[in-house]
This record gives structure tokens, sequence and C-alpha cells, in this order.
């Protein structure tokens, strides 16, 4: 597997899932106290994304996506949004300070202002609203009032490159759990209902981000398409299930035997890609062999030739912490000894959980996708086609930003059971 083309295909699947924040929330109710009606933006500019920018953040997507699906390794389907994770963690970063801000750069490859700049550009040109294709970012920063101080540098530089809204909340008020609640369902469309059950009594802030993605396919399946097949899990058992069947125009193959496909949602700014390793392959191999160059090589490597596909319908949800798996990757510091002193300079706070949840459905009109990710701060220490690929057995999919190749949404899928 070359690694120029798993760099593209990280590059492009980041894009996509970064965009506007906030958009969605009209019709939601919150009483809590919009903090950012009193805040001024800092001052800010884009930096369009480049070589060093899809680059950095298909290694950070690949390697949170390796990580995470390991930490999760329990034979089931599996699904991270490295792009939401990234607008929370970045948002996180801007009140970072000594080794805490370094960990932070040393996890994305970028300085915080190099991660501001092309964080900026790259959200607001990844969203879209037409009516078959849409993607959205909403970001937002809940604080209990009362009980931490909070830098207005961090508002404002938070409201400058995420577009973040700031909420100053009771947080022993029930009412906030449902406040947040109804923020995240709908930002989320209602596909991720409920993040919440309580908060806990350490926590003094939120940081949140949601990500939504509903496209329809750019050449949707007719039920004459649509036909019964076997899929065989992972575990060596097997079900019936409906696949959906087609001719693609864009076919993925390596030398090591890596075989897969890309389809266009409308529009074209978006695509599916799926990659099947060599019969044989244990699916966790394959993802732990996978690389943030050789990704994108594989994406902006596929070749222009027609392909028969059968693809299976899924549709599934997620929900993991991603601590150990940021830790592993080296961001320890947030979680124990941290230095936040530019979110507060009057408390020591840390990090407790990144709590992180997803959905996804597909099928033959097209998919919808959703992400959370919520940060929570603690005070406290912590032609005819002849080639033809049948998705039949474990494989890996991306949702992509066909621009740049970075992966918006990672899954794995491997057991279509009950």
């Amino acid at each position: 597997m070359t690694k120029t083309a798993f760099t593209k295909l990280m590059a492009a699947i980041l894009a996509g899932a970064m965009m506007t924040l906030g958009l969605l929330s009209c019709g939601m109710t919150v009483r809590a106290t919009d903090l950012m009606e009193g805040i001024e933006a800092a001052e800010a500019s884009g930096k369009a994304a480049d070589d060093t920018f899809i680059s950095a953040l298909a290694d950070f997507s690949i390697r949170l996506y390796q990580q995470s699906s390991a930490d999760c390794s329990k034979g089931d389907n599996f699904l991270v949004s490295p792009i939401s994770a990234a607008a929370a963690l970045g948002m996180a970063e801007n009140g970072a300070g000594g080794s805490t801000k370094a960990q932070f750069e040393a996890l994305f490859g970028l300085s915080l202002d190099e991660m501001n700049a092309y964080m900026l550009d790259y959200l607001e040109n990844l969203y879209s609203s037409e009516e078959k294709m849409k993607l959205s970012i909403a970001n937002s920063i809940w604080f209990d009032e009362g009980r931490i101080t909070v830098s207005r540098d961090f508002l404002a530089a938070n409201k400058a490159y995420y577009r973040a809204q700031m909420y100053q909340t009771d947080f022993s008020d029930p009412k906030t759990v449902s406040d947040i609640n109804s923020w995240v369902k709908k930002n989320t469309d209602g596909m991720i209902e409920q993040l919440l059950e309580q908060i806990s009594p350490y926590a003094v802030m939120y940081i949140i981000n949601a990500v939504c993605f509903d496209a329809e396919w750019d050449v949707k399946y007719e039920k004459s398409d649509i036909r019964d097949g076997t899929f065989y899990n992972a575990d060596g058992s097997s079900e019936t299930v409906e696949y959906l069947c087609s001719e693609e125009s864009k076919y993925i193959s390596s030398a090591d035997g890596t075989i897969g496909m890309i389809k266009n949602y409308k529009g074209g700014k978006f695509a599916f890609a799926a990659l099947l390793p060599s019969e044989g392959t244990d699916i966790a191999d394959f993802v732990a062999g996978l690389d943030g160059q050789a990704f994108l090589s594989l994406i902006q490597n596929a070749e222009p030739t027609p392909v028969n596909v059968m693809l299976p319908k899924f549709t599934y949800d997620c929900d993991m912490s991603l601590v150990d798996s940021l830790q592993a990757l080296g961001l320890t510091d947030a979680f124990g000894a941290a230095d936040f002193s530019g979110i507060s300079e009057t408390q020591q706070l840390a990090i407790s959980d990144v709590i992180h949840k997803t959905h996804i459905e597909l099928d033959e009109n097209g998919t919808k996708a959703a992400a959370i990710t919520a940060i929570i701060v603690d005070e406290s220490a912590a032609a005819p086609a002849e080639l033809s690929v049948t998705f039949d057995r474990p494989f890996v999919y991306a949702i992509i930003d066909t621009a740049t190749g970075l992966p918006l949404f990672l899954g794995t899928v491997t057991n279509l059971g009950e």
C-alpha cells in the first residue's frame, strides 16, 4: 500500500466533516446565557488547506482511528469522526499552556496558530447546505456559573476560529442536562439524541462539537439494484443481508491485494470510499497497517475504471471514550497535571473525559452520519466492467472530502447480524 495514496484519502475525509458551527440550532430553546453576545471575536485570518495541513490531519485521523478501534476491539462495527475530535480538541487547545500545549501541537503536528488558521478556512469551505447534500458542524462551550472564571481571550479565540457558542449556566440545575441534550439532538438532526444523563459534581465545563452529514448518492439505486446475499462476519458466522449493486467508475487497488471503490454523493463534493483487504487478512491487522500517507494515496490514485460493486446496507451506532486513545497518542498532561491557564488563571483544570458518539445509516438513497465529541473539563488535577468488488466480509469505509481526500468519518464493518 503506497503512502501517497493513504495520505490523500485521509485528507479528503477530514475536510468534509468540519463544517459550519451552530447553523442547526434554530428552533432550540436554551435557558443558559450566551456569553458570546458580549465577546468580540479575536482578530483571525484563515489559511487554505495545503500539503502540510492535509498530511498532518491525515496522520492524526489514521492514528486516532487505529488507536480507538483497537481500544474498542470487541469484534463490533466501529466508527469515529476524526474531524469532530479535531474540532473539539482544537478548541480546548486554545486554553492550554506549557507542556500541555506542546502535547496538543505534537498530536496534530501543527502549532496552535497553524491549527487555528487552517481550521478556520477548512471548516468554512467544507460547509454545504444543498437540498440533497448537507454537511454542518456546530461547536459550543458550556460553563458552570459561579464555579469558574473564564478567560475572555479563550472565548474570543474560539469565537473567531471555531464560530463557537458559549453558554453560562447552573450545572446543578437538571434543566442544564436537558439543554445540552437538546443542543446535541438539534445539531445532529436527531441522529444522536442524548449526550448526558447527568453532570458530574466535579465538572465545570463541556466543550462540544457536533457533525451532521446527510447526502443522497449522485446516482441512486433502483429497486432492481437491491438483492440478497451473504455477508461473512469477522467471528466466522454469516448473515443474509441486502446488497446494493451498481457499476462504479473509480476503482482502488494496491500491491498488497487491497481493492475498493469510490462513489460520489450529489454534487461531487463528498464521496464514500470502501477498502476491502485481500482475502485471509485479519481486519484488525489491516487497520493497524494503515498510515495517513498510504490512505491518501489509495484515494487519490483511484483508477477511472468501471467496476461492478456489491455494497451491503447497514446502520449502527458507536459510543466510546477517547481518553485512553489520546493518552496513547501522547496527549497525557491534559488529563492530569494539566496547564489550562488559558481557560482560567484562577483554577486548576483538567480534562476528565472525551466522549465520542457516532451514528451511520447507508442505504439505496444515500448516507446519513453524525458525530458528537464532548470534552469534560473538571476543576481538579485531571465498458461492461470486468473488475468487481463484493464487500462480503469485514471492510473499512470512509466518507471523504473529494478536494483533499481527508476522511470525515472512518469506519469498520465487521458483523451484520441482528
